[in-house]
């Protein structure tokens, strides 16, 4: 009887739907972003590699690593990255949708009407909570994929070492030390979906009619322009994530967003961001 009346408030507040659906979608997108890692893991430890390198040149990094490192070198830290992945997205999607789930009971609806904004606020919120609590897998993450596995220049091993290395050698400041830029860059799916809304309108208006759509390779093309624009508007703060993450702390010369991005320019100019 105690579980039927503990069961029968949980249902009032949405929380036996949230977990249920939740988790669900949870499982699915963390699955999804597993294959994507898997499959590009390479050029993404390229990308880290390149963030917190001097030289800035792609095809030099690259040669670097492969010589240095073999081609096994390209897949260091493989398996940590798939289990922050798997963390971040999990908590993402049960974030988004449960969050969805619990406006729909508050508000009485069946369900939620088809809303970009509200979409937009929902996602926003769902990404604040998974960098809160999932920045310190992503710097220890950053720390794995640049150590070089060269004798005693490994000093990492696993994920969850890793994170607790961290906090008991550097304070456990500097596990979120990258929270800020962080938070900011959760604004890049608004600045996709503003350029994208914004073009296809004209697009539709100017050239095909106000009834008709977009094809789906057209969609496809537009989508890819407008990712590449809100890449290139927030790269610097992406640059400065990376850096933060990689920097050990130092108390006595703390150092901030803003600090790191104009340090940047001004020891390695524009090309640093």
């Amino acid at each position: 009887e105690r579980v039927n009346v503990l069961r029968v408030l949980v249902e009032r507040y949405g929380g036996w739907v949230v977990v249920n659906i939740g988790a669900d979608n949870a499982l699915a997108g963390a699955a999804g972003a597993e294959v994507a890692t898997l499959v590009f893991y390479p050029l993404d430890l390229l990308l880290t590699r390149l963030q917190n390198s001097d030289n800035g040149r792609t095809a030099k990094e690259l040669t670097e690593l492969v010589k240095s490192e073999g081609i096994q070198g390209m897949y260091r830290g493989l398996i940590p990255n798939m289990e922050a992945v798997m963390a971040s997205n999990m908590t993402y999607f049960y974030s988004y949708h449960a969050t969805r789930q619990v406006v729909k009971v508050q508000l009485g609806l069946r369900d939620l009407p088809t809303n970009p904004a509200g979409n937009l606020l929902i996602g926003a919120f769902a990404a604040v909570i998974n960098v809160l609590l999932t920045t310190p897998l992503w710097v220890a993450n950053t720390r794995l994929k640049l150590q070089r596995r060269m004798g005693r220049d490994e000093k990492y091993h696993g994920l969850l070492y890793t994170v607790m290395r961290i906090a008991r050698e550097e304070g456990l400041g500097t596990l979120w030390g990258s929270l800020i830029p962080s938070l900011i860059l959760i604004c890049n799916p608004s600045i996709h979906f503003t350029v994208y809304e914004s073009i296809k309108s004209r697009l539709l208006r100017n050239r095909f009619g106000p009834s008709n759509t977009l094809t789906a390779f057209q969609a496809f093309l537009l989508g890819a322009f407008a990712k590449i624009c809100a890449t290139i508007i927030s790269y610097p703060l992406q640059v400065a994530q990376s850096r933060l993450r990689a920097e050990k702390r130092n108390p006595e010369r703390s150092i901030g967003t803003l600090s790191l991005l104009k340090r940047l320019y001004k020891e390695e100019g524009f090309p640093a961001w």
